[in-house]
């Protein structure tokens, strides 16, 4: 099959419903501007560290700290919390000498360097097994090994020895430090101000509450974790509270609102002071007392529990959540086969790795890295995703190019080149704007820059050149190695997720074993991930990702009852209970599938005699209920359309 079948073929899959012109106006004209935050740490740091090592009279580090300020000011303009921020400095601190040195080591021979790649494949594989964060941070690793191999071998004028490449190991650490200190120390001397904020957030009625969620997750501190606990406990009990009220219209629901929100105003206040205080519940605790509604007691028990795990975070006591943990581990035992996509990505990250750098080597010159960067850059985890960035590279390349040609050769007819200086230093100023959060979309000043430094326009023609071979090969290789099409749309995704969930409470209810379905909706929720991740970055679908997670939240919530009432249910048998759940489940799988929406009122709440069972019947239907609103709204909003359409 030729390069012009297999592009036909990527483009027809990935585009569905839409046509290529829809499909690069989705990519390019989105909320594109520069993060003048990012533009300002950046410089910062980079005059702050050139003036301190030049005061210290330490010279021809320039480049190294332009590179390492760069990714530093990345992170540093992003809305991370000071624990998540200390530990990236922990691991730039390990990682980045380490490259530092392995790039000079390739600087003596090809066979080194293929060691050292070998190396850094390993190490970037690894982290892919590990963690979405893991992966990028490692990414990191291997981008900044290659850039500072670039360079040292295009500037290197001494004999590299072993006291060398120690000593700009040691320059890499210090500069590590001076970057990343100024901005901790600011964060400590006003309480994590980012974090607060974050935190403070989910207990607001605001806007991108999951994906907020996400940032915090990365922190792996045990405060936010309990915190973010009792934030989704009373995100999911609020969610009940309005439902139930929309369909009953039970005064006593607004009193309850109302005391809830007091309370959860007065947990924001707490975040934002330096001293522990507790929340009184007494005025919950009455109305529970005066309550005979099954439903609202039911409710308001749930509140108590969670602002009691707020009262015990605020001592010092702590939760520790095991149902993840328990649904990983089930997920590990055969995690380490081809039926695993990290795995299949591995091997492709691995081949494009080698494949491009021989191409880079033999056909460039052997400090040329255009083409592996290119590759590597558009390889991505699905084959339709690989497309997508090979779009946004090509195409922002080719606009770069033009506009750098246009724009330089009316400068040189009018022998004006200082304007080219002039306009080389604008360009970087905006490519530390623009990296943050369009990356991908940076080539065209990359490719001006290129053009105004060597006011030589065929600079940019090989450059544009060599990202296009990069492309092509990361394109072969993720149609022809291991391709990972992965045909399962967000519809199918999440169908499949609430039927697993079903088989997982018929399991305990029968007192069977639920391990394979802990395993199959774990999968499955790593791969919602994966798919919103991509659909927010690339198509910046903020309000329609949102929605989805959603449901995917209140099918975790769902989950969460589900388990627990293992721990209370043991032989007991309720025929009615399982009929009722799965005649719910069908309808909101079939709700899915048709696109069209249901009605609610036919939900129906069974109740046991046993009253063991009692709060778990109600507290399941009511979750189910709500997932079936759910996906009515995003129905209607034609949300899995939209969707879809760019899976």
């Amino acid at each position: 099959m030729t390069i012009e079948k297999i592009v036909v073929s990527c483009v027809n899959m990935n585009i569905k419903h839409k046509n290529l012109i829809e499909k690069l106006d989705l990519l390019v004209c989105d909320d594109f501007h520069p993060n003048y935050v990012s533009i300002l740490i950046i410089t910062t740091i980079l005059l702050i560290t050139t003036t301190f090592f030049h005061l210290i009279n330490i010279h021809n580090v320039d480049t190294l700290i332009l590179i390492t300020g760069i990714f530093i000011g990345i992170v540093l303009s992003l809305p991370l919390p000071l624990t998540y921020i200390r530990k990236i400095m922990l691991l730039f601190l390990i990682m980045l000498p380490i490259a530092t040195i392995t790039a000079l080591l390739s600087c003596i021979s090809p066979m080194i360097q293929f060691i050292c790649i070998l190396l850094w494949i390993l190490f970037f594989v690894s982290c892919n097994l590990l963690g979405n964060s893991l992966k990028t941070l490692s990414f990191v690793g291997v981008l900044y090994y290659l850039y500072t191999f670039h360079i040292a071998f295009s500037n290197i004028d001494f004999n590299i020895t072993l006291s060398s490449m120690l000593w700009y190991g040691l320059v890499t650490i210090l500069i590590v430090i001076i970057e990343f200190m100024p901005y901790i120390l600011y964060c400590l001397y006003k309480h994590d101000p980012v974090g607060r904020k974050i935190l403070t957030s989910l207990f607001k009625n605001e806007d991108k509450f999951y994906k907020k969620l996400e940032i915090l997750y990365k922190t792996h501190d045990t405060y936010t974790s309990n915190m973010i606990y009792v934030a989704l406990l009373l995100k999911s009990n609020k969610k009940v509270c309005d439902y139930l009220y929309n369909q009953y219209k039970i005064r006593q629901l607004e009193t309850l609102d109302k005391i809830t929100q007091t309370l959860t105003s007065n947990i924001i206040e707490i975040i934002n002071t330096p001293h522990r205080h507790v929340l009184d519940t007494k005025e919950l605790k009455d109305l529970y007392a005066t309550t005979t509604d099954m439903r609202i007691k039911n409710l308001i028990d749930r509140y108590i529990k969670a602002y009691d795990v707020f009262n015990n975070i605020q001592e010092g006591k702590y939760i520790h959540l095991d149902v993840e943990k328990s649904m990983k581990t089930t997920y590990r035992r055969d995690y380490l086969t081809l039926e695993n996509n990290d795995i299949r990505y591995g091997i492709q990250f691995m081949i494009t790795f080698i494949l491009s750098r021989i191409i880079d080597v033999f056909f460039v010159t052997f400090h040329s890295t255009t083409i592996t960067t290119s590759a590597l850059f558009t390889t991505k985890n699905t084959l339709s995703y690989t497309v997508d960035k090979i779009l946004m590279k090509i195409f922002g390349n080719i606009i770069g190019l033009v506009f750098a040609i246009v724009v330089s050769t009316i400068i040189i007819h009018y022998n004006q080149l200082y304007l080219l200086n002039i306009l080389c230093v604008m360009c970087v100023l905006l490519l530390f704007g623009f990296i943050p959060n369009h990356s991908d979309k940076s080539g065209f000043l990359v490719m001006a820059i290129l053009v105004f430094i060597s006011k030589n326009q065929f600079v940019g023609l090989n450059r544009i050149t060599y990202v296009v071979i990069g492309c092509m090969i990361s394109l072969v290789i993720g149609y022809y190695i291991f391709p990972i099409h992965e045909k399962i749309n967000m519809t199918q995704t999440v169908t499949k997720k609430i039927g697993h969930i079903n088989n997982l409470l018929e399991n305990i209810l029968k007192t069977e074993s639920i391990e394979g379905e802990l395993h199959e909706i774990f999968i499955i929720n790593s791969k919602i991930k994966t798919h919103l991740e991509r659909l927010e970055n690339t198509y910046h679908l903020e309000s329609e990702v949102e929605d989805i997670r959603e449901i995917h939240a209140m099918t975790n919530n769902l989950l969460e009852v589900i388990i627990n009432l293992k721990l209370e249910i043991k032989n007991t048998q309720s025929n009615n209970l399982i009929k009722q759940v799965n005649e719910n489940f069908k309808t909101c799988i079939n709700s899915i599938d048709s696109n069209k929406t249901i009605n609610i009122n036919e939900i129906t709440v069974p109740m046991s005699n046993k009253t063991p069972l009692r709060e778990y019947n109600l507290w399941i239907m009511e979750y189910a209920s709500i997932i079936v609103d759910e996906i009515n709204k995003s129905i209607e909003n034609e949300t899995f359309k939209k969707l879809n359409q760019n899976l």
